[in-house]
Parts: structure tokens; C-alpha cells; sequence
């Protein structure tokens, strides 16, 4: 049994995936199942026309290091078994020795040199981070003490009220493992407005607790 038979067999994969409508608005950071098992990220909000512009970000290693419906997975561009990021320059080789179709650094128009354009064609099916939220913030994913107590945390930290603003999950927590997870990837899909206040709040914060403050490849 291949990797996308197997997933097709859990039963959060059958809770979270959703079939892509024939009218289909692309929302940045939703995951989009490739029908070779990539979970692949999308970027942004514009996509050309029956395509979805972004990244293979998780891919299936047995010897993976992330259990993603129940099967081994990866991070495409960390080495494997390290959290240490692959240069931007050898990245086009990784994803040709995954799919030669993936590696579009000398087709794709600059800015999108890294990026990957694929047919939407090409997918099962899509997770929506806003939707994998709702359930587990309503428990219907497993316990989600751990969840509701670090949104509490956050609304305590920037002085905010955590329910009134729009929430999305992206990164492992789209695929429903919110009983353990290493960071809260969360996506804020308020008005410019409420995001424009919660990005001065936690840069404030960053500011008067330099200890906060993350440096990432």
C-alpha cells in the first residue's frame, strides 16, 4: 500500500481533507494533498488560474521524524533529522531528486524561483487551517487542554481578547495533532486592522523581552 492509499485510511485525514469545489478561493497557508502524498503549502492569495503557487513543505520519509495521518513525514527543507534549514541554492536539487517536476527555479518568473506552480488538478484535497481550528478549539479533534491553555497564555501575553479574533492553524496543527506540538503556528485572518494592532502588540513585546525573540533560517 503506497503512502496516499494508507493516509486515505485515517481517520483524521478523512475528518480534516476536504474535496476541492470546481470555485475554489486559495487561502495562504491552507495545505493542499498532492496525489503523491506531498503536502504541499500554499502561498498567498493569488494563484494563477488552476494552479496553487507554493511549497512542498512536508513530504513522506520512512524515516521521518513527523507522523502526519498516521505515517512518517518530513520537513522537505530541513536536513533530515535537524532542525537546520537547506540553503535556498540547493533546494532546486532536493526537489528534483523528489520529482523532477518540482524543481521550476529555471522555468518559474522571478519572484517565484523557489516556488512551485502545480495544476490544482493535481490534488485530492485541501485542508482549511480556519476549519481545523474550529474543531479543535470545540474539542472535536481529542483533548485540546494544551491548545485552549496556550491561546489563553496568548490573549494574557498581548492583552487581547483571544475569542474575537479570527484563528487559523497551519504547520503540524492543520493536520490535527494538537495533543503534542512543538510551537502554536498560528495564522491571524482578522481585518487589516485587528492584524496591524496584534502585530504592534507582540513586536512591543519582543522588544521589552529580547528573550522572546526568534531567529530562524
Amino acid at each position: 500500500m503506497n503512502n496516499i492509499e494508507s493516509i486515505h485510511h485515517n481517520s483524521c485525514f478523512n475528518q480534516l481533507v476536504q474535496p476541492i469545489p470546481q470555485k475554489h478561493s486559495i487561502v495562504d497557508t491552507d495545505f493542499y494533498i498532492h496525489k503523491k502524498g506531498l503536502l504541499f503549502h500554499a502561498d498567498g492569495y493569488a494563484h494563477p488560474k488552476n494552479s496553487v503557487l507554493g511549497n512542498p513543505h512536508y513530504i513522506p520519509d520512512e524515516n521521518g521524524d513527523k507522523n502526519i495521518f498516521g505515517q512518517p513525514y518530513r520537513k522537505t527543507f530541513f536536513y533530515p533529522g535537524t532542525n537546520e534549514p537547506i540553503p535556498y541554492k540547493d533546494r532546486p536539487q532536493i526537489l528534483h531528486s523528489i520529482d523532477p517536476s518540482l524543481d521550476q527555479f529555471n522555468s518559474n518568473p522571478w519572484p517565484f524561483q523557489y516556488e512551485q506552480i502545480l495544476p490544482i488538478s493535481d490534488f485530492i484535497g485541501y485542508i482549511s487551517g480556519q476549519m481545523v481550528f474550529e474543531k479543535s478549539r470545540k474539542g472535536l479533534l481529542g483533548d485540546n487542554s494544551k491548545v485552549l491553555k496556550d491561546l489563553e497564555d496568548l490573549g494574557q501575553r498581548l492583552d487581547i481578547n483571544i475569542e474575537s479574533v479570527p484563528l487559523a492553524f497551519t504547520g503540524t496543527l492543520a493536520f490535527g495533532n494538537i495533543a503534542q506540538y512543538h510551537d502554536l503556528d498560528l495564522v491571524f485572518c482578522g481585518s487589516l486592522s485587528q492584524n496591524r494592532n496584534i502585530a504592534d502588540k507582540i513586536r512591543q513585546l519582543v522588544i521589552s523581552e529580547p528573550s522572546r525573540r526568534l531567529h530562524e533560517g
